[in-house]
């Protein structure tokens, strides 16, 4: 089995009304590839609204419903990894619709030969963060950007790959834009190997527990 492919993605939405935008991007070997941003159809009765000043969400006739976005995740998953500013939250709205992908390959491995069940493990670019810059001052996505002085580098891929409305901090493909360039800055930095960097995502006492050889 080869490298995993990581897809730094983002969702919008609750749990309790699903997800109706997503974004994504590729970590390629020269830079970021494969953007792709999409707004899903509203459940009954939900209320999202983009960005300010606060607006509708705009729907076509080829807008569907996250949910019918599955196998698509699934290939992605097969594949390899996500990665997220706070995995734990875009984990649990993609569980929230779909509590597993099916049987996938267990990339968490230096040398992968197993199989699972599940959306995990995930890269967590905020963990990663608060973890080995402790002194910055906060660790959300608007600031490390800051922090890791990623903005310009930010702006410009967002001109190139987000729709003209969507070039801001919450909107799906451009966090999903600014957590890969903070995860390709902490691979190359700190530096971690991709398996450190999954097993460094954990919350610490998880992470302490496992390198003490006390999970199982």
């Amino acid at each position: 089995m080869g490298m995993p492919e990581i897809f730094a993605v983002d969702f919008e939405g609750t749990t309790q009304d699903g997800v109706w935008e997503f974004g994504l991007v590729q970590l390629g070997q020269t830079g970021l590839i494969n953007p792709l941003t999409k707004i899903c159809a509203l459940p009954p009765g939900a209320s999202f609204f983009l960005g300010k000043p606060r607006k509708s969400v705009p729907t076509s006739d080829d807008t569907k419903p996250f949910q019918e976005y599955f196998s698509f995740f699934k290939s992605l998953r097969k594949r390899g990894m996500f990665a997220a500013h706070r995995a734990s939250v875009e984990l649990s709205l993609l569980r929230n619709i779909w509590p597993s992908p099916g049987f996938v390959p267990n990339f968490s491995e230096e040398t992968p030969s197993s199989h699972g069940l599940t959306w995990g493990p995930c890269i967590d670019t905020f963990v990663l963060c608060r973890r080995y810059f402790p002194q910055a001052k906060t660790h959300t996505l608007r600031d490390a950007i800051e922090f890791f002085s990623l903005g310009n580098e930010l702006r410009t891929l967002a001109h190139e790959m987000c729709p003209p409305d969507r070039r801001i901090f919450h909107c799906a493909l451009f966090d999903a834009i600014g957590c890969a360039l903070i995860l390709r800055h902490l691979l190359a930095t700190v530096p971690l190997t991709l398996p450190q960097a999954v097993a460094h995502s954990l919350p610490l006492k998880h992470f302490q527990s496992l390198q003490q050889g006390n999970l199982f």
